[in-house]
């Protein structure tokens, strides 16, 4: 079984009277409860014989190692009877916080038991501080009490339980749900009022249809353990699943687990690898960072899962995943030399992702791997046969000339020809890029535009996805939109239009590029209206973009040298921001050049000098293939 839920609410309150009852776990003839520790999902046995919480000596070492407990919450040492009568020594810790289908044991006094096999033990005088215990069969029975409270929850400060429902009522859709969400949770964990799963159920639905991920995450939560509604795995999944195609962290992980362990779907722990991999990396969701630690510590699971079928009998899709864990580290340290061992062992069994990643090994040479171009050139030929990646990597080879594969424009566009074929979008862009420019074939500028407009079309249904999952496709969709935007704008394949041109622009997301090609426009009046304000913004966009355009910060450097577009006169912003640009693009002449002209206009001759000789050490012709307008001093410490 996995959390409980990954949503923990900090709400300064106690309970009114209220009665809960657990189903616990039947394993090995002792009773299961899930619970959370410190923010830690796992299980407690419920020890009738104990009197107080034991921790094995490994789970205690789990909590410290991954900042559960600090070395603070270590308080002593003691000794203390067991269920089997023997007394044993220990030391002594502070649990912060102990979870229990939604009520909480806080600054629990906890004992380290060496030699003891559970993880964790909770004893029925511990349990008894939530309310009066009783067991009937596999029901734990908890019944507590309380008074009214203020809630003090993240944004929300001071504000009653009748507030909060009322804002709930009154503006569901504020802040995507935000109100009936935290009112769903308040309802979940009996603060403030009595337990009651299905008004939780009611908000968490209410903060859901308003956009709130959060709360259509925890109706999986509720449909997987069966709060407030009858448990069923399937709908728990839909939930999870319309939380986790907006990259929403707990819903990935929690998708994960449902394929890794076959609840609610047919088992695949391929998918369940994913799934979990991508939990890792999001940081959507009011507690991404809970779910990045979950899946990090379920990604060891995975690692033994797929170790041990790998091991056993050789399948190459267990050793593929299991040598993408070595490569990337998902599980255990990473170890290239172990990876490239697994990926052969993939390759053997004819795994074409093996084959693709052993290729890309042998090319980056890194891990105590020699790099070796022919040897990879092999195995992304032998991948080619059915891995796409493969065949889009051929067809990047084939172009970038190097010493041991000379350019080859005609085989590169065959490849890339193929692995768009196969859906490749990437490929599909390279494809008209060869026939807008024409490498190796007759330049067909109005077949490219058609190829870039159909590809737009494709990529344009990502716009509804979150920044986190649009990954390369939202770059490509931007390259696209850009080269439209260049090619309406020069009249190539099309007739010219400035305007159509500037609307493609506007069509990019937070793209440097267009911000540099907007501003020009802006500042010239050339299919718009003249505005130096918008030409100003269009700069400014770029050094802040997600994809920064050095021509853009190279112009925006000299606005600030010669204080034009409204901005104050500012050589230690043109310093800053040229230095940007240098970033960007260490190896191009032209942002040494420019910041040797604002070291000119401070009177630093001898850093300008430095700058200028760096661009003739970088391109000896640049000054008789640019007019740089440097003056004579410039000019003779050049020579």
């Amino acid at each position: 079984m996995k959390k409980i839920l990954l949503t923990l609410l900090v709400i300064a309150c106690t309970t009114l009277s209220a009665q809960v009852t657990i189903t616990m776990e039947q394993e090995a003839g002792v009773y299961k409860v899930p619970c959370v520790v410190n923010g830690a999902k796992m299980k407690f046995i419920f020890d009738t014989g104990a009197a107080t919480v034991c921790l094995s000596e490994s789970m205690a070492e789990y909590l410290l190692d991954n900042d559960y407990i600090s070395k603070d919450d270590f308080i002593g040492t003691g000794s203390s009877t067991v269920a089997d009568g023997r007394t044993v020594s220990h030391l002594k810790i502070i649990l912060r916080d102990i979870e229990i289908a939604g009520l909480h044991l806080k600054d629990v006094e906890a004992s380290v038991v060496e030699g003891q096999r559970a993880p964790l033990l909770l004893g029925q005088t511990a349990i008894q501080k939530l309310g009066k215990v009783s067991i009937d069969g596999n029901k734990l029975i908890i019944e507590n009490g309380g008074e009214t409270c203020y809630i003090n929850n993240l944004h929300i400060r001071n504000i009653t339980f009748s507030d909060l429902k009322g804002f709930a009522e009154g503006m569901p859709q504020y802040q995507d749900g935000w109100y009936p969400y935290v009112l769903a949770e308040v309802y979940r964990m009996g603060d403030c009022v009595s337990i009651d799963f299905k008004s939780a159920v009611y908000w968490y639905r209410i903060a859901s249809e308003n956009g709130n991920l959060d709360a259509t995450c925890s109706l999986g939560d509720c449909y997987y353990w069966g709060y407030g509604v009858e448990q069923n795995y399937t709908t728990a999944m839909y939930w999870y699943e319309q939380a986790a195609i907006k990259n929403h962290a707990s819903a990935l992980y929690s998708m994960g687990w449902c394929y890794g362990h076959g609840q609610g779907v047919s088992e695949n722990i391929d998918k369940g690898f994913d799934y979990t991999v991508k939990a890792t990396k999001s940081n959507v969701g009011t507690y991404s960072k809970n779910a990045n630690r979950n899946a990090n510590e379920e990604l060891k699971n995975y690692y033994n899962r797929y170790y041990n079928i790998a091991t056993n009998n050789g399948n190459g899709v267990a050793c593929f995943h299991l040598a993408l864990c070595y490569d990337l580290g998902y599980g255990t340290s990473i170890d290239k030399l172990e990876a490239l061992k697994w990926y052969k062992k993939g390759a053997e069994q004819g795994n074409y992702a093996s084959m693709n990643n052993i290729a890309v090994l042998y090319e980056r040479g890194e891990g105590g791997i020699k790099k070796d171009i022919i040897t990879a050139m092999y195995w992304y030929k032998q991948a080619a046969k059915e891995d796409v990646m493969a065949q889009r990597n051929l067809g990047k080879r084939y172009f970038y000339a190097t010493s041991e594969v000379k350019q080859d424009l005609v085989e590169s566009l065959y490849w890339f020809k193929h692995a768009a074929d196969n859906g490749d979008f990437v490929s599909q862009k390279w494809v008209a890029d060869f026939y807008h420019y024409g490498w190796g074939i007759e330049k067909n500028s109005s077949y490219a535009l058609e190829k870039y407009t159909n590809l737009y079309q494709s990529l344009s249904k990502i716009l509804n996805l979150p920044s986190e999952q649009k990954d390369e496709r939202l770059l490509t969709y931007n390259q696209v939109c850009c080269t439209l935007g260049h090619m309406y704008g020069l009249g190539d394949g099309c007739e010219k239009s400035n305007e159509t041109a500037i609307q493609w622009y506007l069509a990019c997301l937070d793209y440097g590029e267009a911000y540099y090609f907007l501003y020009l426009y802006y500042e010239t009046g050339t299919g718009v209206t003249k505005d130096t304000y918008k030409a100003l913004q269009q700069l400014l966009n770029n050094r802040t973009a997600q994809w920064k355009d050095a021509k853009g910060l190279n112009a925006l450097a000299y606005k600030y040298a010669e204080g034009t577009l409204g901005l104050s006169k500012s050589l230690s912003m043109a310093h800053e921001v040229i230095d940007e640009a240098m970033e960007l693009e260490p190896n191009n002449p032209d942002y040494y050049d420019s910041k040797g002209e604002f070291y000119s206009m401070q009177g630093k001759y001898k850093e300008a000098k430095e700058m200028w000789l760096k661009v003739k050490a970088l391109d000896a012709t640049y000054y008789t293939k640019n007019n740089t307008g440097l003056n004579k001093y410039i000019q003779k410490h050049i020579k």
